[in-house]
Parts: structure tokens; sequence; C-alpha cells
């Protein structure tokens, strides 16, 4: 079995509870592309835990381009993270408060029907270097797979978060180590309380 399937239920691709539960945005965003009204969804889903710099940068990236981006935090019932699913909904809302047009949500079913369950039609998926763009793509043949509707685009973070994980984060906090340059001081302030 490959990579991507084994790991796919980290990105909410394993059926599970229900069905989502959505946070209210927190501030929704309307404007001009092109000549036309942007009201495109798009979900970028992962595990989130936590948050860092690079994933922002995604968000960001991916803001001009729709209406509004849901960040979902897609829960493994196998996996044991650092925070708890309402932990880093909280962590993902305080690290992009500032960023109109940002929703936050969670899911333990798949991402694709979070999406359709939104009106979303596309999935972001964040690319770092070539052994993220051959799990991403492979990730995305399967969503293809689910939903042939929803359309998964990869969008790089600025060059200089391409080193900018989550479990590099956690590393540096568990050493001490000086976490400015990686994540939000929100992110950074929960990192330190665990220690």
């Amino acid at each position: 079995m490959s990579k991507a399937i084994e790991g796919a239920t980290e990105h909410g691709l394993m059926p599970g509870a229900p069905h989502p539960q959505i946070r209210e945005p927190m501030e929704r965003a309307t404007g001009e592309l092109r000549g036309t009204t942007r009201t495109e969804i798009a979900v970028y889903s992962g595990s989130f835990d936590p948050i860092t710099l690079g994933h922002r940068s995604v968000v960001e990236r991916a803001l001009p381009l729709f209406a509004r981006v849901v960040c979902l935090v897609a829960i493994h019932p196998t996996k044991r993270p650092l925070f708890s699913s309402a932990e880093r909904v909280e962590l993902i809302e305080a690290a992009l408060g500032d960023l109109p047009g940002v929703e936050v949500a969670y899911t333990r079913g798949y991402t694709v029907d979070f999406a359709r369950s939104v009106g979303a039609r596309y999935l972001l998926r964040g690319i770092r270097d070539q052994t993220d763009a051959g799990y991403e793509t492979e990730l995305a043949t399967l969503n293809h797979g689910l939903a042939p509707e929803i359309s998964t685009w990869f969008l790089s973070a600025d060059p200089g978060l391409s080193e900018i994980s989550s479990s590099e984060l956690k590393r540096r906090a568990q050493r001490g180590e000086a976490l400015d340059a990686w994540c939000a001081p929100c992110v950074a302030e929960a990192l330190r309380r665990l220690r």
C-alpha cells in the first residue's frame, strides 16, 4: 500500500462520524477577479497539529483566488495528536484571525464529503518539495476518484518557509528553540505550555 493511501486518513479520507462540524466564518470576503465576483469556496485540509507559518502562507496565496477558504482539521481516528481537535481549531482561528474570508472547521469524515456539504469545488494542498508533490498527487487522485467534480489545486508556501512542518516545529519546541520564524505567537505559547 502506498504512503498516500496509508496516510489518506490524516487528510479526512476515512469515513467516521456523521457529518463535519463547521465554525462560523471569521469574516466573509467577496471581491473581483477578472471582472467577476468571487464566489468559489476552497477547502484546505490537514492535521494542523499545530498550524505553522507555512500553512498560513498557503492560505494567504489562496485568498485572492477564492471568496472563502475553509481550513479543515481532519481528525484521524487512530492518531494521537499533540493538540485536541478543539485546540487545533482555536489555534487556527487565532493564527489566521486577521485574514478575511477564512473559516475553520473539523471533520471525522471524508474531506470531499465536507467540501460538498459547504459547496466547495476545490481542495487546496500545500507543496514544499518533490516528496510532497508525489504524495499529494496520489492523494489528489484518490480524492478525484471519490469526487470527480472537485478539483485539487497545489499551492506552494513562500519559498522561505519551505522547511517548516508541524513535526519539525514540535521538535524545535521540545528542544526549547526559538519558534518565531515557524509559527504565530499563539502557537508558540501553546507549545511552550506543553513542555
